[in-house]
């Protein structure tokens, strides 16, 4: 039979199984949902149908599979959130690992959940933070020392990472002996002002940094 071949909606005169059969034969096939004429290419394979395709064409068959999986969560909510909660306890270092590659590959969307789950948790993010300054006291310390020496512009340009991370050691190391870390060139000096650099602190005591100020002592 000689049926031109029209990408497009089939009437319902050809859907019958002689046009059906044409179109197989000149390479295309009508999708039973969306009547689609598509070439067979836009169909996944299914072996035990007769012309060893699904009947219905590639999208169709994506939506059917996501409406089904929707309404299978949606019915199974608390299953599916248990079934979660079991394969995170389970594997800890595969969930870090996908938090950690989800959180470099979408830092915006990071920062804007971490700040929705904020103001939705205001207590408890209190106590978190709380608890991690506690337990960071060092390090805390340091980004304290640091945020206030980029204010005075004390922190030269050129400092590395490796600087950095003395610094923080610095910081940690006070934090562990109970004592200050005093800048030796003071940020504030009367007529010098020092550099945010791990060669360029000490550690004292309270009292002794309080008495000490913002003087250059030799």
């Amino acid at each position: 039979m000689n049926i031109k071949i029209i990408k497009g909606t089939v009437t319902p005169e050809l859907r019958n199984y002689t046009a059906s059969t044409a179109y197989a034969e000149e390479g295309f096939k009508v999708c039973r949902k969306c009547s689609e004429v598509k070439p067979k290419e836009e169909f996944f394979v299914r072996k035990v149908s007769a012309d060893g395709l699904t009947a219905k064409c590639k999208i169709c068959e994506v939506e059917d599979s996501r409406e089904r999986k929707a309404r299978w969560y949606q019915k199974n909510s608390e299953l599916t959130k248990q079934r979660a909660r079991k394969w995170g306890e389970d594997n800890p270092e595969k969930v870090e690992g996908r938090l950690e590659t989800w959180n470099k590959s979408h830092p915006e969307a990071r920062l804007l959940r971490a700040k929705k789950w904020r103001q939705l948790n205001k207590e408890k993010a209190k106590e978190q933070g709380a608890v991690w300054r506690k337990s960071n006291v060092g390090l805390v310390n340091s980004y304290t020392a640091a945020y206030r020496a980029a204010k005075l512009q004390a922190t030269p340009p050129w400092i590395t990472p490796d600087d950095n991370e003395i610094m923080e050691l610095v910081y940690a190391e006070a934090a562990h002996r109970k004592l200050h870390v005093d800048h030796i060139v003071p940020f504030q000096g009367e007529n010098v002002c020092g550099l945010h650099v791990y060669w360029n602190t000490q550690l004292l005591s309270k009292s002794v940094n309080s008495a000490k100020g913002n003087l250059l002592c030799p």
